[in-house]
């Protein structure tokens, strides 16, 4: 049997393993992306989305909804002084209480509404009703159900409440303005006493207004979503 000459056989065998180890690294490249976009867009403690996964996902489906005209509606929500929450039974305590109201924004929602977590104790959802009318009745029943559950830690239960802005989704809309509406909103909610959803501006003489007036109101902050 007829045998290859040393230096030919060695180089053989270099880039058989050279071949084997690019196979190899392209194979966990593959796992690592499949893996990070099973779980990088997923927020750990909450399960809902990521602010970045949910953009991604939000951008695609009012694509899908100017070709059908299907209603959407973007809520903005923020849990009312939850700081207090965190000053009185440490952070461990607040983050399950947020694991807790995340469970609540799961169940007022549908399976193909689109929930996130922003930062800290700010969500979002994009939620799709047959009218502006029921896509506020869920912001509604999203502040009932925070109201009449309240977290429960070590036998004392834990109050908690939230605002909520909500902005209709208009053909040929914007994310961005639809973020920038509904966060004016939520901010005018705050303003209110909190524990509520607004998805328009307030009438100033109306008795249930409790902000200041536009020349002292401060601005609502401005909020980034570039991603």
């Amino acid at each position: 049997m007829e045998t290859l000459p040393a230096p030919v056989t060695l180089i053989a065998i270099i880039v058989a393993g050279l071949l084997v180890a690019a196979g190899l690294g392209g194979w966990r490249h593959r796992c690592r992306e499949r893996l990070q976009r099973a779980g990088g867009d997923i927020d750990a403690l909450t399960k809902c989305s990521t602010r970045q996964g949910f953009m991604i996902r939000a951008r695609q489906a009012l694509v899908e909804r100017q070709s059908d005209a299907h209603p959407a509606a973007l809520l903005m929500l923020d849990l009312d002084g939850f700081e207090k929450i965190n000053e009185r039974h440490g952070r461990a305590v607040g983050d399950r209480a947020l694991a807790h109201f995340a469970a609540i924004l799961r169940r007022c929602t549908g399976p193909s509404d689109l929930v996130a977590r922003l930062a800290g104790e700010e969500f979002c959802a994009l939620v799709s009703r047959d009218g502006a009318g029921e896509a506020l009745q869920v912001a509604h029943a999203i502040c009932e159900e925070t109201r009449s559950n309240p977290f429960v830690v070590g036998g004392e239960r834990v109050p908690m409440t939230v605002s909520i802005g909500v902005a209709h989704y208009a053909a040929g809309g914007r994310l961005e303005t639809m973020v920038a509406r509904a966060d004016r909103y939520l901010f005018l909610a705050k303003a209110r006493g909190g524990d509520q959803a607004l998805d328009r501006e307030p009438r100033l003489h109306s008795r249930a207004w409790t902000g200041t007036p536009p020349h002292t109101r401060r601005q609502s902050p401005d909020t980034t979503w570039a991603i």
